[in-house]
């Protein structure tokens, strides 16, 4: 149950976080999806979907999508990683940061195909989309190692058990 609170907590520091530096800078860049990384996260560890529900609708919260939308895609990726990913070491950098990219731009993909039949809105342009994509495979393996360092200095233990490359 810890860990669950803890988890959540830390999303909603994180997404705080990039909302105060994003707003801080005067040019206008690309969101990481921090509940993405979350799930993503949750997937290759021992936290389970409840937690994961949770973040979703923190995220669709705070960024303003519809209610259920985003928790929807983040259980699908949360299912989806952990029955592909067994077996296979998820937390290597380069292979987190690659499933990192393209869990955001399947999530794009969803969100803007939701959105189009839901929505008079105009779609998102591609470069925005990339780019967005493209930071949250960058911020994906420091905040996994975060999330390490944190969960092992409160609980005295990574969730998973210590993969490898997170050490």
């Amino acid at each position: 149950m810890y860990r669950g609170l803890l988890f959540f907590f830390l999303t909603w520091l994180y997404m705080a976080f990039e909302g105060a530096v994003l707003s801080a800078i005067p040019v206008r860049v690309p969101p990481a999806d921090i509940a993405l990384l979350m799930a993503l996260y949750a997937a290759v560890s021992s936290i389970g979907p409840g937690e994961v529900l949770a973040v979703g609708l923190l995220g669709d919260l705070l960024s303003g999508m519809p209610l259920g939308l985003g928790a929807l895609s983040k259980l699908l990726l949360y299912g989806g990683v952990r029955r592909m990913a067994s077996g296979v070491e998820v937390a290597a950098g380069p292979f987190f940061a690659a499933a990192a990219f393209l869990a955001a731009l399947g999530d794009f993909l969803l969100h803007e195909f939701v959105t189009a039949l839901i929505s008079p809105l105009p779609p998102l342009p591609p470069f925005w989309i990339l780019g967005s994509a493209t930071v949250t495979a960058l911020v994906a393996w420091p905040l996994l190692v975060l999330n390490d360092k944190i969960f092992r200095v409160v609980f005295r233990r990574v969730p998973r058990g210590g993969m490898a490359g997170s050490r």
